[in-house]
C-alpha cells in the first residue's frame, strides 16, 4: 500500500477533484451539449496539464528535460492520481506508460457514462498529455496507442524525442 492511500483526507481530495469535474461537464451538457462540454473540458485539461507539469517538477526538483525526469514526473503524477501504472524510459529518449487502472474510466463506469469513454480517451485525454509532452520539451511528441476507454487491456501512450528542431 502507498503512504498516499493510508491518508483518508488524500483519497477525499481525489474523489473531490473527480466529482467536481464530472459535475462541471454534466452542467455544461445540460446547458450546452454533448459536443460543447467535450470542448471545453478539452481546453481546461489542455491547461490543467501544463499546470501539472510546472508543478510537478518543482516539487520534485527535476528542471531538466530528460526522458528520465519525464518518466518520474509522470510516476507522481499516476501515484497521486491512484492510477495503475507502469512507466519506462526506452533508450534514454522516449517514455512508455501503460495504465492498467484508469479513475477516471472507473467514474465513467459507476455513473454508466462508459459510452463517453472513447471520446474522453481522444479527445481529453489526448488534450492532456500532448500539454505535458509540449510544456515538459517542446520537442516531444506525445502518442496514444491503446486505450482501456476502446475496450483495450491497458493505455498505452508514449512520449518521444522529435529529432527535428
Amino acid at each position: 500500500m502507498s503512504d498516499i492511500k493510508k491518508h483518508p483526507e488524500i483519497e477525499y481530495f481525489r474523489r473531490c477533484f473527480k466529482a467536481v469535474d464530472g459535475l462541471w461537464f454534466m452542467k455544461v451538457e445540460d446547458a450546452h451539449g454533448l459536443e460543447e462540454a467535450f470542448e471545453l473540458d478539452r481546453q481546461v485539461w489542455e491547461v490543467m496539464g501544463k499546470i501539472q507539469v510546472r508543478t510537478i517538477r518543482q516539487l520534485l526538483d527535476k528542471p531538466d528535460n530528460t526522458a528520465e525526469a519525464l518518466a518520474e514526473c509522470i510516476r507522481f503524477k499516476m501515484n497521486t492520481e491512484d492510477y495503475g501504472a507502469e512507466v519506462q524510459t526506452k533508450n534514454g529518449e522516449e517514455v512508455e506508460v501503460r495504465i492498467n487502472r484508469c479513475p477516471w474510466l472507473q467514474a465513467l463506469q459507476k455513473s454508466k457514462r462508459t459510452d463517453l469513454g472513447p471520446s474522453v480517451a481522444a479527445k481529453i485525454c489526448s488534450a492532456e498529455y500532448a500539454a505535458w509532452a509540449s510544456e515538459f520539451n517542446a520537442r516531444l511528441i506525445f502518442s496514444p496507442e491503446e486505450t482501456l476507454c476502446a475496450g483495450k487491456g491497458c493505455c498505452k501512450i508514449r512520449f518521444t524525442a522529435n529529432s527535428k528542431p
